[in-house]
């Protein structure tokens, strides 16, 4: 290969090199938009939101709607009791008003954009908001996401815990959740307050020994494969001792 070959080459790679980091910058902010929601500007909020209104919020409660690879998302519903309406009408008494946030915090949500910020328990809030909706029969004002609320006093937050939803129709795998994140006492709280009835088995599986008692299944799968292998192993070491015996006595 002649020097101006090797120079025409040396150009044919310093252009694709130039070429592969030019589309990693643009994929760049597609990746981070996947990330997350860009945050609305203030008059973007005023003017996208159906409702506008201030408030003390007086209950929070929440239920994990989705797990994957580590990362929860969880719907919240707050309650606010509204001393001001700035935009649109809203029903008489408190507002049910609806989030999500995600276990990762800047992971992306599994259902819609992580709310940020979010607000504790007697916090004054302005909480900007789609059109009422129904989901499950409850009436909700869906907050503008990601970043429909905005905290004006924090000085009346009571330090109260919100409140793990409880669903009458809770399945395996939802308790399997509630054990792993540690709120089995919360959940059965909240049962009782709510007069919901809980099976046995569901009992046994939020008490202290409900751990104990997920591993049984698996080990009663777990034992007898472990036993299988283990005679496994041991014919096929016991055919193979006996190939190497037939052949010394054949020598």
């Amino acid at each position: 290969m002649t020097s101006s070959q090797v120079n025409s080459q040396r150009q044919l790679n310093s252009k694709a090199n130039l070429t592969g980091i030019f589309l990693v910058l643009l994929l760049i902010p597609a990746i981070t938009l996947l990330a997350g929601k860009v945050p609305y500007s203030q008059e973007q909020l005023k003017t996208l939101s159906k409702v506008i209104v201030t408030g003390k919020v007086v209950a929070i409660e929440y239920e994990t709607v989705a797990e994957s690879s580590g990362s929860l998302t969880d719907r919240w519903t707050a309650t606010l009791r509204p001393d001001a309406i700035l935009k649109g009408t809203i029903p008489d008494g408190d507002l049910k008003l609806s989030y999500l946030t995600s276990g990762g915090g800047s992971v992306m949500v599994l259902c819609g954009p992580d709310q940020n910020p979010v607000p504790e328990i007697g916090d004054r809030c302005r909480a900007h908001l789609e059109e009422m909706t129904i989901f499950q029969g409850e009436s909700l004002f869906p907050v503008m996401a990601p970043n429909g609320w905005a905290i004006i006093d924090q000085s009346g937050r009571t330090g109260e815990s919100p409140s793990y939803r409880v669903d009458e129709s809770v399945t395996l795998i939802e308790l399997i959740v509630i054990i792993s994140r540690g709120d089995q006492q919360a959940y059965l709280e909240q049962a009782a307050k709510k007069g919901i009835y809980l099976s046995v088995p569901a009992r046994i599986l939020l008490s202290d020994y409900g751990i104990a008692v997920l591993w049984i299944p698996v080990l009663i799968v777990m034992i007898p494969l472990a036993l299988w292998i283990d005679r496994r192993v041991k014919a096929r070491a016991a055919r193979k001792r006996s190939q190497e015996t037939d052949g010394q006595e054949i020598e």
